[in-house]
């Protein structure tokens, strides 16, 4: 929902702004970033965050979660439900498993994924890891961090990379000769890898995101509390913790 939001809001602007400037009356207008950039991006955190209470339900879908929905501390009340989570699973549409590292070593979340996995099939099971939304909203704002730090960087320093241009040509000329062609080539790789400075702090969330998606199926492979073996979910219950 707030990627749908945040395309159609997109496409909304650029439509709006076309018909108010044209297609190319827009080369070089400050405009752009705000409007391109800042407004669909506000428009996808209010979806992503208050997407539910906006929808007034219309379009949430029913959602049964285990931990919720079972009686916590009437032990009666408990016993009776825990008999019906096989039920509750087995007529659910899809599967969303919040996995973590403990995921598998927990019986009743094997327990869970094998009588989905039984009677909905393994393709409606989706595993959805607890790193990866806080590693994506970081790496959105990071990322409009850095479109931002680039924006100021051309209002502080306007044509810096065509003066840039002529003083690293100068610079490299005593050591690269006078061949334009290269010297060229040279100033622009020089001009773009200063500018990809800008760019840094969103690759930081990245280093680490990979290293839990590593780890992750490392986990997964390793097989702990089960795996998909050739009749379905095989257990491994010395793995596995209550």
């Amino acid at each position: 929902m707030a990627v749908a939001c945040c395309m159609i809001t997109w496409i909304l602007v650029v439509l709006l702004m076309i018909s108010l400037y044209g297609v190319f009356g827009l080369g070089g207008s400050r405009l752009l970033l705000p409007c391109f950039v800042y407004l669909p991006m506000v428009s996808f955190f209010i979806a992503f965050f208050f997407g539910q209470q906006l929808s007034f339900g219309l379009w949430s879908p029913s959602i049964w979660i285990d931990r919720l929905c079972i009686h916590q501390t009437d032990l009666d009340l408990k016993a009776e439900q825990i008999k019906s989570v096989p039920t509750f699973v087995a007529r659910s549409s899809r599967m969303l498993v919040l996995c973590d590292g403990s995921y598998f070593e927990r019986l009743w979340c094997n327990l869970e994924l094998a009588t989905f996995a039984r009677h909905g099939g393994v393709d409606k099971v989706d595993v959805l890891p607890l790193w990866l939304a806080p590693w994506l909203l970081c790496s959105i704002l990071l990322e409009l961090l850095s479109a931002t730090m680039w924006d100021v960087l051309q209002l502080a320093f306007p044509n810096w990379s065509a003066a840039w241009l002529t003083n690293i040509m100068g610079f490299a000329a005593p050591l690269l000769g006078d061949n334009p062609i290269m010297l060229k080539f040279v100033a622009f790789l020089i001009i773009w890898m200063i500018s990809s400075l800008t760019t840094l702090p969103a690759s930081i969330p990245s280093f680490f995101s990979f290293r839990m998606k590593i780890r992750h199926h490392q986990i997964i492979l390793d097989g702990r509390g089960g795996g998909f073996g050739a009749w379905g979910w095989v257990f491994r219950l010395p793995q596995c913790q209550c």
